[in-house]
């Protein structure tokens, strides 16, 4: 039995891949971060700034260091504070390039939009095509960038054996109110929870921590203290952090109230602000009916042409995974069908609802975006067969969204980011795939629709005055002359274009009046309010006959569909009749001028990127054993700038005495290239240890073993679910048996091949996967060069899949089979929470096992609120099983089933706790004894 065996769990870190997979769902499953794109890296140096970009970004990367060098001055003002050091900035031009970055090991899902990470200081971020938004992010991430480099210069000045930082919402919260005005977006949610009653104190804001939810609440706290106390006591909590020992100390310190009474100031003011707008308005879902119930998301409506009844489609995360939806009628608990599914597999890695539309024509052909590998492909789904009939692909666009049919479903408009980041307007042909770009500019061009004669095109664009202050404003298209003419105008947001089908007028939102709300504009411009409600809508599509609408609309902070029927006096304050066809004449307004992006001008240096390396980890520890024995190790991880090239060292030693310390080092190095979709990992190792148990040898006593040798991986990812790998090994093998005396030296070489599959879906704060599957298989060889009889070969065999039950319950099952043979054949164990419950921790072994579980997973307790007098304590969703294992084991051959059954509970307190109540069988009889076991681990 091996002694000390840590040292391997970090030679698999450092050299296996450590930041190819997520590795949080346990063991060796997880889905793949894969670099589709080789980068060609260059840096442009600014007075504060090392800007890391590719080529092709090189307009993007001019706009950022302007960005970046204004924002560092006015928050240098802000904070009073000069940064000590250069600041790293990698920009990526779109999402999906951004989703490649190594400077983290985590995947990036779709709402992040940028970081700034603790090891080398680097803000990372993405471009979506508006110069508003760069501007926004940037400085958010920079207020990250001047907290991080305050609280660093306090612990230096004033040093404490442990500095907590301030909690998560404050940190976030400041970086909203130095980055960005309270805007029309951070009003509609606060709004919603004040009028909604889902406000949280302060004290108790942790209980969404991480959320979106907090970072507006904590933007709303901060703005409060700047009005009514002043901006600069934000400034004051930070720089005074090291007198306190929490938030609770920060509060009185600064302002001279405690934290409670700071809630309850700010609870009151946006009581007072909100409650009044339900004079004049209400909620949506008390003047409108609302569609389509289940799901925490359900928007981006699209509406099937069609005059007998309401037939749309609707994007939704109903059973956890992204999806489009059809829908018939309009009562409330209709039903829908499942259309498309994302998450599962390559070609629907993800659909971006969060910033695409989809479109539906009179013939029932879905149009759509999806991520399938590298960039972005637009797909054509026939509903009646209920297949994909077109898919198209463009190697210059990245990332695509909103695409619209043309009246005679000839043609697709859409919105795009190009490889430098810029978005514009696209137009395929259906027929042929020929792309037309229609718009070539800086400005965010989005939201396109087509009119119904096919004349023009309307979308929403921020080629306006205000435009670099966020502004959008709605815009019509000649596809015939090119000519772009607006609609709209103001300092305002205008989105989400929709013609009515008369073509005479359309509608959209706009938070004008300070909630985005619904309004018709004519052809001359001319703009009347459709709803008034307290959270507005967004989204909106005409139904066939132009006497409705469905759009989306926020709801207790989540949107849900409503469908909105039109009054005749709404049509007629702008002249227009009802009757589909009747159409006017009108002269546009002549278009204004625009505004251009700030770019830096001379004040940088250029050159290429080469890696270099600095540490990011550095550890040591020391440990003692029974045997009186002393050990102790380190860990050294080096990487580059980008992430992509990675160099781990591991040095540990258990030695007892010192004629025997160099003998007992153990030694791993390692490097591990991620830059290209093909990662591998070279390294070399020196190993000793002593066993305690002779494996298959009989009567031998205890030995030791030292190993040392070279090993090369390679990982090839698929597709984010699927990968393989190949590790072989050369080493030197030395074991001497202390009483027979004997010795057994050899040369051996391993070869292991793996595949491995992953679609599971697991919720935040479950213990376990509710949907999808997991399958790994594995076989290795190991050669004896020396006949000392030390060969063997292994096959693993692990299936999992997941049967959903409801939104957070299913059925459970896993086959693991585990094989060994040869002259020293691996010698397998179970037994424990994690393979079979009721037996001993690994105290069944064989060289073939196969195990079979299977278990009802279902939730207990949602959440678990505690009450004491300092406060709340909340603990997560407890969630209950009953299971039934079995497991066979043997060596030449099987013996006898061994099983058992009972019920088991886990509460994910970030490690998830596990105890198991089981009665075990030998399928003769069931046992008296009930076992009751506690350990911890996520569920298989």
């Amino acid at each position: 039995m091996v002694r000390y065996r840590w040292v391997f769990c970090w030679m698999f870190i450092l050299g296996w891949g450590w930041g190819q997979h997520d590795l949080t769902h346990a063991q060796y499953f997880g889905k793949n971060k894969i670099q589709y794109t080789q980068f060609d890296w260059k840096v442009m140096e600014t007075p504060h700034f090392d800007i890391f970009y590719y080529e092709t970004e090189s307009e993007l990367a001019e706009m950022a260091a302007a960005i970046a060098e204004s924002a560092n001055k006015k928050l240098s003002a802000i904070f009073r504070h000069h940064l000590t050091r250069r600041i790293p900035l990698i920009i990526y031009s779109t999402h999906n390039d951004f989703q490649q970055t190594n400077t983290s090991p985590y995947f990036i899902p779709e709402s992040t939009g940028g970081f700034t990470e603790f090891a080398k200081g680097r803000v990372v971020l993405p471009y979506n095509g508006s110069y508003f938004d760069l501007k926004h992010v940037l400085t958010h991430e920079l207020v990250h960038v001047y907290q991080l480099n305050i609280l660093h210069d306090l612990q230096k000045t004033h040093p404490r054996l442990k500095m907590t930082y301030p909690p998560l919402w404050f940190i976030e919260g400041m970086a909203e109110v130095f980055s960005e005005d309270w805007d029309t977006e951070a009003d509609m949610i606060l709004r919603d929870l004040v009028l909604s009653q889902n406000l949280l104190p302060i004290p108790e804001i942790w209980r969404i921590s991480g959320s979106y939810l907090m970072y507006k609440q904590g933007q709303s706290i901060l703005t409060y203290i700047a009005q009514h106390y002043g901006e600069d006591k934000i400034v004051q909590m930070l720089r005074d952090w090291w007198k306190v020992k929490d938030f609770e100390e920060a509060v009185p310190l600064a302002l001279g109230i405690s934290l409670v009474e700071l809630s309850r100031q700010w609870m009151y003011a946006l009581q007072k602000t909100y409650y009044p707008v339900l004079e004049s308005r209400d909620t949506p879902d008390q003047t409108y009916t609302r569609l389509a119930f289940e799901g925490f998301l359900n928007y981006r409506p699209a509406v099937v042409p069609d005059t007998t009844q309401l037939r749309f489609c609707f994007g939704s995360n109903r059973d956890g995974f992204p999806g489009i939806y059809y829908l018939e009628g309009s009562e409330p608990l209709s039903k829908p069908k499942r259309l498309i599914k994302s998450g599962q597999s390559a070609r629907f890695e993800s659909l971006h609802l969060q910033r695409s539309s989809i479109d539906v024509n009179a013939a029932e052909q879905l149009v759509f975006v999806s991520k399938s590998g590298e960039r972005d492909a637009l797909y054509i789904y026939d509903i009646p067969n209920r297949e994909i009939r077109w898919r198209a692909e463009f190697d210059s666009l990245i990332a695509l969204s909103s695409p619209a049919w043309s009246p005679d479903a000839s043609r697709i408009v859409f919105s795009a980011l190009n490889n430098g980041g810029m978005s514009d307007l696209y137009m395929v042909t259906v027929s042929d795939q020929h792309l037309t770009q229609l718009t070539h500019d800086v400005y965010h061009d989005r939201h396109p629709r087509w009119s119904p004669d096919g004349r023009w095109i309307a979308f929403s664009s921020d080629r306006n005055p205000w435009g670099d202050q966020g502004a959008y404003n709605i815009y019509r298209y000649d596809v015939e002359q090119g000519d772009i003419q607006p609609l709209t105008a103001g300092n305002h947001i205008d989105n989400y274009p929709d013609w009515h089908p008369n073509g005479d007028y359309l509608v959209y939102n706009s938070d004008r009046d300070g909630i985005f709300d619904l309004y018709l504009v004519d052809l001359a411009g001319n703009t009347i309010p459709v709803t008034r409600t307290t959270t507005g809508f967004s989204d909106p599509r005409w139904t066939a006959d132009g006497r409705s609408l469905v759009a989306s609309a926020l709801v207790n902070h989540r949107p849900a569909l409503f469908w909105i029927e039109t009054p005749d006096s709404l049509f007629q304050q702008l002249g227009f009749r009802r009757d589909i066809g009747d159409t006017m004449t009108v002269t546009m307004p002549d278009s204004y001028a625009v505004w251009q992006p700030q770019r830096t001008q001379g004040e940088y240096v250029e050159r290429d990127y080469k890696p270099r390396f600095t540490m990011d980890i550095s550890s040591s520890t020391i440990a003692f054993d029974s045997d009186l024995r002393f050990g102790g190790g380190s860990v050294l991880v080096f990487t580059d700038m980008l992430g992509n090239h990675q160099l781990g060292l591991v040095l540990s030693n258990n030695s007892g005495e010192m004629g025997t310390f160099f003998k007992n080092f153990d030694a791993w190095v390692g490097y591990t290239n991620l830059a290209n979709r093909m990662n591998y990992t070279i390294g070399g190792f020196h190993f000793y240890d002593e066993y305690q148990e002779p494996r298959n040898f009989e009567d031998v006593g205890s030995y030791a073993e030292r190993q040392y040798g070279g090993m090369v991986a390679l990982t090839y990812p698929f597709s984010p679910f699927r990968r393989a790998s190949l590790t072989t090994l050369l080493r030197r093998t030395e074991q001497d048996y202390y009483i027979i005396n004997d010795h057994k030296n050899a040369f051996l070489t391993s070869l292991f091949l793996n595949y491995t599959k992953d679609t599971s879906l697991m919720f935040y704060g479950t213990a376990g996967p509710v949907d999808g599957s997991r399958y790994s298989f594995s076989v290795g060889h190991t050669i004896d060069f020396d006949d000392v009889q030390l060969g063997y070969t292994t096959f693993v065999a692990d299936a999992r899949r997941y049967f959903r039950l409801g939104t957070r319950s299913c059925f459970a099952t896993r086959t693991l089979g585990l094989f060994s043979t040869g002259d020293n054949p691996e010698y397998y164990r179970i037994g424990g929470s994690w393979t079979l419950r009721g037996y001993d921790w690994r105290s069944l072994e064989g060289t073939k096992i196969i195990l079979l579980n299977n278990e009802v997973r279902f939730p207990v307790l949602n959440r678990l609120l505690l009450g004491f007098p300092m406060g709340t304590l909340e603990l997560p969703g407890t969630e209950g099983a009953i299971f039934f294992d079995m497991a066979y084991l043997g060596e030449e051959k099987f013996q006898a089933p061994l099983g058992s059954f009972g019920l088991s509970f886990r509460l994910n307190l970030g490690i998830v706790l596990r105890l198991d109540v089981a009665k075990k069988t030998d399928f003769d009889r069931i046992s008296r004894e009930t076992v009751t076991q506690f350990f911890f681990g996520y569920d298989y």
